[in-house]
């Protein structure tokens, strides 16, 4: 890895990627298509609870990013993460309110 550029990055933290790195790409635009955004987390402080799925590349193809329909040239990750109350708790479930995109939670006003 970094040697070859004279750099040595480490660090302690133990890091999942949310999607367990299955994401082909992030960016398809001319020129390159590759995965460039990721999602890292604690897996002894956090769980996955759950990861909505990429457009599938027949989405892409005909126009690339950015496009009427994905105005940016990076599609979004979007994962819901937990909190674990314990290193050794099991994960607890999300309430029903929080399954995205299935619905929206409501937005509260803010007092004046």
């Amino acid at each position: 890895g970094g040697r070859e550029w004279g750099v040595d990055l480490e660090h302690e933290w133990e890091l999942a990627s949310a999607d367990e790195l299955a994401t082909s790409f992030t960016n398809y635009v001319r020129g390159y298509i590759g995965c460039l955004d990721y999602i890292f987390y604690q897996p002894s402080r956090m769980a996955v609870s759950q990861v909505i799925p990429l457009p599938p590349e027949s989405e892409l193809l005909a126009t690339a990013l950015p496009s009427p329909r994905f105005p940016s040239d990076h599609l979004s990750l979007c994962v819901d993460l937990a909190f674990l109350p314990s290193a050794s708790s099991p994960p607890p479930a999300p309430p029903a309110s929080f399954r995205f995109p299935a619905r929206l939670a409501p937005r509260l006003k803010c007092p004046q």
